[in-house]
Parts: structure tokens; C-alpha cells; sequence
């Protein structure tokens, strides 16, 4: 538990070394709302546990857009090509008329590169314009 700020820099420190939490604190963190839920659905991604996919594939239906680009980022990261594709999900949000949407696919969109330009709007990308 904690105060938000701490659990913020737990999760920031853990996404590189999965034994500082534990997959239970994960997974309540990822049923919460807001960003550190986001925080933990990233981590999750980057950690490679594959256990989770289950749980990102149901947040991914149903999520803010926020958690449903992260889920899907780390379903692409866990290597997880099930239908609905994450791939094709991350670009038909970027291709939304919504613009917090897109927002979300942009901002989770580090380190990986699934985004097709052709789905992006101008001045999406950096040189796009």
C-alpha cells in the first residue's frame, strides 16, 4: 500500500526488475483505474509475463483508452497474436476521429513499432508533416 506517490516510483523501479513486486500487486494495480494502472499493464508488457494476457485481452475490451492501448501494446510485447490482433487494434484507435485515442496509442507507443503511417494523422509522427 501507500501513499500514491510511492507506489507510482515501486512500479517506475520494478519495470525493470520483476522481483520487486509481486504478480498479485500487479494485478490489483492493473484492475484499478487511472495511471498506475497503466504503469503496471506497461510493466507487465515490458517483464514479459505471459500470464497476464488473459487478463490485458479483457481490459482491452472494455478499458478507457489509456489502458486499452497499453493492453494491447504489452499483448504485442508478450507476443500475443490472437484474434482481435493488437496490431491491427492499435492502428484502427490511431486511424479514431477521437483525439484522446490516438493520444493513448502515441504515448504507449514506446519501443515498439506497429503503428502503420498510413493510420496516422499529419504531423502524428515526427517528419510527417
Amino acid at each position: 500500500e501507500g501513499a500514491p506517490e510511492v507506489r507510482a516510483q515501486i512500479l517506475e523501479v520494478a519495470a525493470e526488475d520483476s522481483s520487486i513486486v509481486t504478480e498479485q500487486y500487479l494485478e490489483t494495480t492493473i484492475d484499478e483505474k487511472g495511471p498506475r494502472a497503466v504503469q503496471a499493464i506497461r510493466m507487465v508488457g515490458r517483464l514479459r509475463f505471459e500470464q497476464f494476457s488473459p487478463l490485458l485481452r479483457r481490459i482491452a475490451d472494455q478499458a478507457d483508452p489509456a489502458r486499452r492501448a497499453a493492453s494491447y501494446a504489452a499483448l504485442l510485447r508478450l507476443g500475443d497474436r490472437n484474434k482481435p490482433e493488437p496490431e491491427k487494434q492499435l492502428a484502427e484507435m490511431m486511424a479514431s476521429s477521437d483525439p484522446a485515442v490516438r493520444a493513448a496509442v502515441l504515448e504507449d507507443n514506446g519501443g515498439i513499432s506497429v503503428i502503420p503511417r498510413a493510420a496516422a494523422g499529419p504531423g502524428e509522427f515526427p517528419g510527417s508533416r
